[in-house]
């Protein structure tokens, strides 16, 4: 499996959660939230693998409230779970999440969570 299969395999599994927008690249403006954008962050070509950065954007206006419409997905379980997601795709570590910040995206301030390190093994 090669960079664009590895690519295309965390953007389909991640498409099975219901209502999360996935992008298969960092956009320069979201529209449909909560979102998602994948982007590469490495390879290691000795022990063959690629390294993924997955950016989640919560939707909604009131801090508090998008701070928590996170958790479903940075939990370990549950059908929002985007690890329970990565980790039935065969190949996939989810390594680590960032906390919950402030980000400027499109000139927009959103909260949004990073899963520092995904590696897809080929």
């Amino acid at each position: 499996m090669g960079l664009v299969s590895a690519r295309d395999g965390i953007v389909a599994a991640l498409g099975t959660i219901a209502g999360l927008t996935v992008h298969d690249h960092m956009a320069d403006q979201f529209s449909e939230l909560p979102a998602v954008a994948l982007r590469f962050k490495g390879a290691n070509y000795t022990d063959t693998t690629f390294a993924f950065s997955l950016l989640l954007i919560a939707r909604g206006w009131d801090i508090d409230e998008a701070e928590l419409s996170l958790h479903a997905y940075l939990d370990s379980t549950g059908s929002d779970s985007m690890k329970l997601a990565l980790d039935n795709y065969a190949g996939c570590t989810v390594v680590s999440s960032g906390p919950i910040k402030r980000r400027k995206i499109g000139g927009i301030e959103r909260l949004t969570a990073e899963l520092e390190v995904v590696t897809c093994v080929v």
